[in-house]
């Protein structure tokens, strides 16, 4: 048996014993999405660092030798959404960001360095993704990577610190709450979100993003075709009014505004930030248990009020 039927034999015997422990309350949510995030990350690390001394021994990566496979040759898988907030469910698929450090290698060696951690990172994906007789390990999804439609899966750190200076969405700095390094060079992942700090934590009160945030929800609903009255039939939890990606939304816009000036607000998880908010009174009690704050002009006068 192969790596990749080795992998989907582990996924199923650790989603089956998670089960048990959730189905028997021997283990709280917490514990649950913990253990099948901490899989996904062992997946996605054992994967990067195999295919990785592969391309070593291939003689692929330029000063590099068989010590570096240990930490992926410096590249790093960022961990995004649920995955990076160690709330995965189920049936998560995982949202990865590949980016390698091109200061690790000489200038006139990047380019063959790039191509090398391009192919590491389709394999990786198809070892983990592709449907066998065995299954699958995950869904992966790499497309909030930058510029996804034009960008290879793997880029280095420093293309991607010039587009989020120069191109850099709200949706993107909201992603960037989550987010977290889960596999290959952990200590470059990390110097990497450190740059990006000014990019997602601004100083400043920032009206646009709440707009921003507001707008993206609305066009959700409109594409979905989720508007209109809130009933029990046939509502969708996730999309819907009031639903799982409203509720993120209205904390990640929240934490975006004033997190920049308190870091105390920048909890990788929902519950952990609208605890949060609440605590330090940017958000009402009531609205951290589940009544949002529903158009941008209330949240507007809201948050400004309170700063």
């Amino acid at each position: 048996m192969g790596a990749g039927g080795r992998a989907r034999r582990a996924k199923r015997r650790l989603a089956l014993l998670i089960a048990l422990a959730d189905l028997g309350g021997v283990w709280a949510l917490e514990q649950v999405t913990g253990a099948l995030t901490t899989l996904a990350d062992t997946a996605v690390d054992l994967a990067l660092r195999r295919l990785v001394a592969d391309e070593i021994r291939r003689g692929k990566l330029p000063g590099k030798g068989p010590d570096d496979a240990a930490r992926a040759g410096g590249m790093v898988a960022l961990a995004m959404g649920k995955m990076g907030a160690h709330e995965l469910n189920y049936s998560s698929d995982i949202d990865l960001i590949c980016l390698f450090d091109e200061t690790q290698f000489a200038p006139d060696d990047r380019m063959e360095a790039r191509a090398a951690f391009i192919r590491v990172t389709r394999k990786m994906s198809a070892l983990i993704n592709d449907i066998t007789a065995e299954g699958y390990v995950f869904r992966t999804d790499l497309r909030l990577r930058p510029d996804a439609s034009v960008t290879p899966v793997c880029i280095s750190m420093g293309a991607a610190e010039l587009y989020y200076e120069a191109e850099g969405r709200t949706w993107e700095r909201a992603a960037y709450i989550k987010a977290r390094p889960c596999a290959g060079d952990i200590a470059a992942g990390e110097k990497f979100l450190r740059a990006l700090t000014p990019f997602v934590w601004r100083k400043h009160l920032d009206f646009a993003a709440i707009q921003d945030a507001h707008d993206m929800r609305l066009r959700i609903r409109a594409h979905k075709g989720l508007g209109g009255a809130i009933e029990v039939a046939g509502h969708n939890l996730k999309l819907g009014q009031g639903g799982i990606r409203e509720i993120e939304f209205f904390t990640q816009t929240r934490q975006l505004i004033a997190g920049g000036r308190d870091a105390e607000l920048r909890d990788r998880t929902t519950l952990g930030g609208l605890a949060k908010l609440a605590a330090k009174g940017w958000v009402p009690a009531d609205v951290a248990c589940g009544r949002p704050i529903t158009t941008a002009s209330t949240a507007r006068s809201s948050i400004a009020s309170r700063w």
